[in-house]
């Protein structure tokens, strides 16, 4: 599966495919955004009690005061402490259970596509979508997704309060808005691309790993072992050099943005400093002013983080919702009946012709054959005649493109594919 570029809105889009899945549990996650509201109000009162400790107890030398509010910033930590508890473990409840029952809807698709969908894809891709897939996923619905609304709300509750406290200050803490967030564009991009390589990468990797251990007696026959471990090195260092390439993108953005951002910082401790050298702010206000600002810097940072694990969330949920949207090829009909029974076992091919896919060379050509009940027939050919192909439309493993393949005069499309093949045996 090729890993295509994904603009803003269809990153989006495939991980808003997630939202009838999370629905189930809307309970726990009002919950948890509450606790989330409140913890977040915590932290945002923090730079108002620490102006009071600053102005009151120490302007006014009164030790009382200091003890109180030492004492109620305490009490007032322990209280968050518990409800981060509370937000963080509901949350995993969730993303637990959401991931598990991805994991079996998908399961449960795959184990419905007919052979011919398997041959052509590597098993170890298909396990690495069962993994790996949605594991970064999770990532993003336990830690990812509170974390942005936390860091909203802390980016739009300080940005409101330091508006309140001082305007002209404010804009300074602005600038580096911008900047960042342009550069949270322009490397989550990159980063997303990356990823989805290394995905795709990895999963050939371990493709071929199985596919050596599965034949690994083929493999010491011909003594091939050095030569497939070349081979499976040479996917291994392709996934670390993308691996350093996407820890290049990430840590640039990293640190392209917290310089901007705590650049504002330093540009408010000045500008501040001299409005308390003027008289015109307390260090009071200009202490919560900038824990307001490392807020504000901090939001900044952690979202533009998010983007890029928002990109690469929405590449590995893009490569399990192409195998969720791979129709069944073999559909069993609504009108589908049961199949007679007793079965006699009576099997006709009638001017059968089948090939793999369009373009391909016709296995069977016109093949016609009678076979009666009780009777034992033996199928032999030269090696990729159609022995095993033939033998495969009879439990419709595959249908044929044209001809028809009977069980007791039974057209094997029109009967019910459970009843079907619990009247085959397979040795």
């Amino acid at each position: 599966m090729a890993s295509q570029r994904l603009s803003p809105r269809k990153a989006v889009g495939f991980l808003r495919r997630l939202v009838p899945r999370v629905r189930p549990y809307r309970g726990q996650l009002l919950v948890t955004l509450v606790m989330l509201v409140v913890s977040t109000a915590v932290g945002l009162a923090f730079p108002l009690v620490v102006r009071q400790l600053l102005d009151a107890a120490f302007l006014a030398a009164n030790g009382a005061r200091l003890n109180r509010v030492a004492l109620g910033l305490l009490l007032l930590f322990a209280f968050q402490a518990v409800i981060n508890f509370g937000q963080s473990y509901l949350m995993a409840g969730v993303s637990e259970r959401v991931i598990a029952d991805l994991r079996k809807d998908l399961f449960g698709h795959l184990a419905l596509q007919p052979p011919g969908f398997f041959s052509m894809r590597r098993v170890g891709e298909l396990s690495s979508r069962l993994a790996a897939d949605p594991a970064m996923i999770q990532q993003v619905l336990r830690f990812g997704v509170p974390e942005l609304l936390r860091q909203g709300l802390f980016l739009i509750g300080a940005l409101t309060l330091v508006t309140l406290t001082n305007p002209r200050l404010t804009l300074v803490t602005l600038t580096a808005i911008p900047l960042a967030i342009l550069m949270g564009w322009l490397f989550g991009r990159r980063v997303r691309r990356v990823s989805t390589s290394i995905q795709d990468t990895l999963a050939v990797a371990i493709a071929r790993a199985e596919q050596v251990f599965t034949q690994i007696r083929v493999v010491q026959s011909f003594t091939r072992e050095a030569w497939e471990a070349e081979r499976f090195a040479v996917d291994i260092n392709k996934t670390r050099d993308l691996g350093l390439t996407r820890g290049l993108e990430r840590a640039s953005l990293t640190g392209v943005v917290t310089f901007t951002a705590f650049g504002a910082v330093v540009l408010v401790l000045w500008e501040g400093g001299r409005l308390v050298l003027a008289g015109a702010l307390t260090p009071g206000t200009l202490v919560a002013f900038l824990l307001y600002a490392v807020t504000i810097s901090g939001a900044i940072t952690s979202l533009a983080g998010f983007w890029s694990q928002l990109q690469e969330s929405a590449g590995a949920a893009q490569r399990i919702f192409e195998l969720l949207d791979h129709p069944h090829e073999l559909i069993e009909h609504g009108n589908a009946r049961p199949l007679p029974e007793p079965v006699r076992g009576v099997v006709r091919y009638q001017d059968v012709w089948f090939r793999y896919g369009e373009g391909q060379p016709w296995v069977l050509k016109g093949i016609d054959a009678d076979i009666r009940e009780g009777s034992t027939v033996a199928l032999v050919g030269s090696s990729g005649a159609g022995k095993s192909t033939l033998v495969s439309l009879l439990p419709r493993f595959f249908d044929a493109q044209k001809g028809l393949v009977c069980v007791d005069g039974n057209d094997v499309r029109e009967v019910q594919l459970e009843d079907l093949r619990r009247a085959i045996g397979i040795v």
